[in-house]
């Protein structure tokens, strides 16, 4: 079910329903679905002591091996390139349809404390929202229109295209102080024996971004 979130007062003009807390029981069991795919099964690769850049260049190697799985969100023209080196399958994260949610990593400009004229760069910055995406091919732009102008859902590959929709309905913005919040190097405690999901999940607090308010779907 949903919950009304919190706000502090003068926030209080942005609430609408949102999720509540995760909770101890589903940190369990998500991360014991995740110590039962690199530990029981051993579908996934136990990625713990792995950089970011070494996951991807693994990525590269293990593609085309078959029966093995490489899990983890990949930017959408890192899915496309690798699509065109192997045959490659593309999924949902597992959760409930209600009540799950996807972590949404933005790319975007902010004002400093010290800008001489932060009007005016706040004036750029709305500007460059009604602009195609420039950082990364790919990123889904900040605006419906421009998303619609540019033909942005119509040209992803189908297989991207349907789960990015699907996820996407779920997702929340993830603050960029909390961009780090859970990384691989947590999990390995949980696959080399040294905690449990529970004992895991009961030190666990959860990440403000989970439960932000959202607005409708962006989308095609």
């Amino acid at each position: 079910s949903q919950l009304h979130c919190s706000f502090p007062p003068d926030q209080q003009q942005a609430q609408t329903h949102c999720l509540g807390e995760i909770g101890q029981a589903n940190w369990a069991a998500g991360l014991d679905w995740y110590r039962a795919a690199v530990v029981d099964t051993q579908t996934m690769m136990d990625l713990s002591d792995h950089s970011a850049s070494a996951r991807e260049s693994l990525a590269l190697q293990v593609k085309s091996l078959p029966l093995r799985t490489v899990v983890w969100t990949e930017h959408p023209t890192n899915y496309e390139h690798y699509r065109q080196l192997h045959t490659l399958g593309i999924a949902s994260l597992p959760g409930d349809a209600e009540t799950r949610v996807t972590p949404l990593r933005l790319h975007g400009s902010v004002i400093s404390q010290q800008a001489a004229n932060p009007q005016a760069v706040w004036q750029w910055i709305n500007y460059l929202t009604f602009e195609r995406p420039l950082i990364q091919p790919r990123d889904i732009p900040a605006r419906r229109s421009v998303a619609a102008t540019i033909g942005y859902w119509g040209n992803l590959p189908t297989p991207l295209r349907v789960i990015m929709h699907d996820q996407f309905a779920r997702a929340r913005p993830v603050p960029l102080a909390e961009a780090e919040y859970l990384e691989w190097q947590n999990l390995a405690p949980l696959f080399d024996g040294r905690a449990t999901a529970t004992t895991m999940a009961q030190q666990i607090v959860d990440p403000p971004w989970f439960t932000l308010a959202t607005t409708a779907g962006h989308g095609p």
